[in-house]
């Protein structure tokens, strides 16, 4: 086998979203990045109710990990101490549910009280499904208390400062708990008590998959009520730890979005079962929740009550998205996360001369200048400048030189169009061009990259991405897109023999064919997902080549912000087609299809707005820009409506005046007549 074959079967960046990293306490530790665990973030690990949110694969379920027993045991085992942002909180035991994987969503599927009763009864559906939360936890907390008393346990029990005699003392009242009206009894041994937990799930899944009927009566007379279950874990943890270091039970719940979406029959029940649990409010146990960026939020009601968790008084909210986005003072907290993370993960594949700082240099640098001149290799940039009169063209031509730049070019005649369409004479515009207007710093910086998107389709090529921070700009500060970015850059480079750590920087045609290839499998992700995917695909496949053409078409770079859109936030309440585009738009950003931001006018309204953009690797699909700026397009909400559900045409442009399109007419016929002029002459 050679050495790039080689290379090839073990890509550090293969496979960004693998379950067996999260699973592996060893593996998690050896690729966790301590970089992300910053601000707002470490609130996830003090005495706290947090719902903990983000798109699709921004980093969410990797944060949560670290609050589970066994892997902060692993980390504490094999450094003597929590990772060092954690090292001055007060420590903690935690235990974790996925309601998917661990089968909750399942309640429902075959209706306990139907069978029981012969009616359907929503609210003893809710009791069961809490029942089996409970006694779920109540086994992962078992298991982790024998852990804990084990020989690979001893590094957190002295995390802990806990009384090995007081924790086994407190073990022996379990039995008595109130909340289990008498069904663990019996039990004289945490294994005893293991055991007569998994008969009691055992029962739950076979009534659910109809492997039985009848519930037990020992069962059915037995069920636990949640709060008091888990405060009674709690109180274990705080009796059996120094009085001055009080130590909090943890319970991590992920994937709470989804139970709407698995379980039509209870509908928002499931979601309000957990919502319960946060508005106690317990002073000794404290609940973690993961969801996708807007599906926490909409159910906010408890179980069997209106009233709702509050958030900064209940629980608090961390947006990871808006953590790791750049900010205007240019902190990116994502550029040092996203380098130890692609460190991390080389060194695991023992690629040991893969240091950190080295990373930027296996992409390189690249700039605007490089990009533009890539698309005509050792030709001449010529018929680039061909929408301006004969006159202002050999002006331009002139004044960039021998060798012009092709960007130099567009940008010029860029800035010449966008005087004519005002009724600019020519004289006047050649005249002002000597002082090479185009270079002017904010002018230029916001029209680039639409102008190298226009260059490119000027010479029927695609965008060519490449670059450490055009990978960074297209991740749009999501993990996943990250390490699929990497992942097929460096699955090409080794098909092509290329040794990503020997020969770099990359190649650009390597990079940008990798780059294409991540950017359409973004897009195709989700398009069979139960929950609107198809939708979502069949919209961005009307909107991003909408987007695409009203750029390559304005030649005069007018709006370079309208690789986006603006609506008024007030538009979105008050009506059902309102609301159901918030949703939608809603679901877009949760599942990375859309990127969100709060937009300030520039004009004088009395309502806020808010802008949507394409996510950022979706850009090179569409060959749209993946840098934002300016004012995006400004639109009514009814507009987008009609784009996204009622399959009209979206043209991504400005409605324009009469008076306006007149001009526009009137300016096209002057030029063909001096163009017809010059060529008769």
């Amino acid at each position: 086998m050679t050495e790039s074959v080689e290379r090839r079967i073990h890509n550090p960046f293969h496979d960004p979203l693998v379950t067996e990293l999260i699973e592996d306490p060893i593996r998690y530790h050896q690729m966790f990045s301590e970089s992300i665990l910053v601000g707002e973030a470490l609130k996830v690990f003090q005495p706290a109710n947090v719902a903990l949110v983000g798109p699709q694969g921004s980093g969410k379920s990797m944060i949560l990990n670290l609050v589970r027993y066994s892997v902060i045991s692993k980390w504490i085992a094999d450094t003597g101490a929590p990772p060092e942002p954690l090292a001055q909180l007060t420590p903690f035991f935690g235990i974790s549910v996925n309601l998917v994987r661990a089968n909750f969503h399942a309640f429902g599927r075959r209706s306990v009280s139907r069978v029981r009763t012969g009616e359907l009864d929503k609210e003893l559906e809710a009791t069961v499904a809490a029942d089996f939360l409970t006694h779920y936890l109540f086994r992962e907390y078992l298991k982790g208390l024998g852990f804990l008393l084990s020989t690979d346990g001893r590094h957190l029990m002295k995390w802990l400062k806990f009384d090995r005699g007081k924790l086994q003392r407190e073990i022996q009242k379990m039995n008595r708990w109130d909340s289990w009206f008498g069904f663990y009894s019996e039990c004289r041994s945490l294994a005893s008590l293991i055991k007569r937990c998994e008969y009691r799930l055992s029962i739950w899944r076979s009534f659910l998959n109809a492997n039985i009927d009848q519930i037990p009566e020992e069962v059915w007379k037995s069920k636990a009520l949640l709060e008091d279950s888990l405060h009674s874990m709690g109180n274990v943890l705080r009796d059996s730890g120094p009085a001055k270091q009080p130590v909090s039970l943890f319970v991590v719940i992920d994937q709470y979005e989804v139970l709407p979406e698995l379980n039509r029959i209870h509908g928002d029940n499931l979601q309000r079962i957990i919502n319960t649990l946060i508005k106690t409010r317990d002073p000794v146990a404290f609940y973690k929740i993961g969801a996708r960026t807007y599906d926490w939020g909409r159910e906010l009601r408890i179980w069997g009550s209106e009233s709702r968790v509050e958030v900064q008084r209940d629980y608090a909210t961390i947006n990871l998205a808006d953590l790791l986005m750049r900010n205007e003072d240019g902190d990116w907290l994502f550029l040092n996360f996203a380098k130890d993370v692609a460190y991390k993960r080389m060194k695991e594949q023992q690629y040991q001369e893969a240091a950190v700082e080295h990373i930027d240099e296996i992409f390189g640098s690249t700039d605007p200048e490089t990009e533009a001149r890539l698309y005509f290799g050792k030709r001449a940039p010529i018929a680039i400048v061909k929408r301006v009169p004969p006159r202002i063209k050999r002006r331009i031509e002139s004044l960039c030189g021998v060798n012009p730049s092709p960007l130099d070019l567009r940008l010029a005649e860029a800035w010449a169009l966008q005087k004519l369409q005002k009724g600019i004479r020519e004289k006047i515009i050649i005249s002002e061009l000597k002082h090479r207007p185009w270079n002017n710093w904010s002018w230029r910086k916001e029209r680039i990259p639409i102008a190298l998107l226009q260059i490119a389709s000027l010479t029927n090529q695609k965008r060519r991405y490449f670059g450490w921070k055009t990978i960074l700009f297209l991740s749009g500060a999501n993990i996943s897109s990250f390490l699929l970015l990497c992942s097929e850059i460096w699955d090409l480079a080794t098909k092509l023999d290329i040794n990503p750590l020997e020969d770099y920087p990359l190649r650009a045609s390597v990079q940008a064919d990798g780059i294409h290839e991540a950017s359409n499998q973004w897009r195709n992700r989700d398009r069979n997902e139960h929950t609107g995917g198809r939708k979502r695909w069949e919209v961005l496949s009307r909107l991003g080549p909408a987007i695409h053409e009203a750029l390559v078409e304005d030649l005069a770079i007018s709006n370079p912000g309208h690789s986006g859109f603006s609506v008024r936030e007030s538009e979105f309440s008050g009506s059902e087609r309102g609301e159901r585009l918030a949703r939608f738009l809603q679901d877009a950003v949760s599942w990375a299809i859309f990127e969100e931001r709060a937009h300030t006018s520039k004009q004088r309204e009395s309502s806020t707005r808010r802008k949507w953009y394409l996510h950022p690797l979706l850009s090179p699909a569409f060959s749209i820009p993946h840098i934002r700026s300016k004012e995006p397009l400004y639109v009514h909400a009814e507009q987008v409506y009609e784009w996204i559900f009622e399959g009209k045409q979206i043209k991504f442009r400005p409605l324009r005046s009469r008076r306006l399109k007149e001009h526009e007419n009137q300016l096209t016929l002057r030029i063909e007549d001096k163009e017809h002029e010059a060529s008769v002459g």
